[in-house]
């Protein structure tokens, strides 16, 4: 009887590891990131104001699910809302995810010659990923039009932190990035602004 009662016994620890979280359990994300979780059929048309060249993003997917994240000490279950952006010129597809306090970027390869994932907290300084806030800028004119409480990001990557290219972003609740700067040595040398723009946000709350 021995063998069948630890088959019972794993059987049973088996089946409650695979128990799904209680809703209850579940790190939801913070309401203040409502403002940035786009729809399908979002899309955002920029002008380079170096060479007046148009690029384009859209939303192309939507995916909403719970992450399990767990180690020997602790473990969280965090919902997670993950917007797939497509290109209308080159195909390309990059992602941004919204969990708890955090939106999290995954760029296409032509942005720092490597794939990696930023992190971007707007109520922290902390770093994270070679990502500095640089604050809030409280108006800002892009392309004749004036935001106001923009927040403002510099990225890098690790390769690229002593030739001093690294990557700014304009983000505006409810709008998304509206500019993009790439620098090489401390020079500016392309910079995206937004011309025009639709974008639908989700409804519900919470995601």
């Amino acid at each position: 009887m021995k063998h069948p009662l630890r088959l019972l016994w794993i059987i049973l620890l088996f089946s409650d590891c695979q128990k799904e979280p209680d809703n209850s359990s579940i790190i939801q994300i913070n309401q203040q990131l409502s403002n940035y979780a786009f729809d399908i059929g979002s899309y955002w048309i920029y002008s380079d104001s170096f060479t007046n060249r148009i690029d384009s993003t859209y939303v192309f997917d939507v995916i909403r699910r719970d992450q399990f994240i767990g180690n020997s000490h602790s473990n969280s279950t965090f919902r997670m809302y993950r917007m797939v952006f497509g290109n209308f010129l080159n195909e390309q597809i990059s992602y941004m995810d919204i969990v708890r306090n955090s939106i999290v970027f995954d760029f296409p390869r032509n942005i720092f010659e490597n794939t990696f994932f930023q992190r971007f907290t707007t109520n922290s300084d902390s770093t994270v990923n070679h990502f500095r806030p640089q604050g809030i800028i409280e108006n800002l004119n892009v392309k004749g039009e004036k935001y106001n409480r923009v927040f403002c990001y510099e990225i890098d990557s690790l390769s690229n932190q002593k030739s001093g290219s690294y990557f700014r972003l304009f983000m505006k609740d409810s709008i998304g990035i509206i500019k993009q700067q790439w620098y090489r040595n401390h020079q500016l040398y392309k910079q995206n602004e937004l011309i025009r723009k639709s974008t639908n946000l989700r409804d519900e709350f919470p995601l």
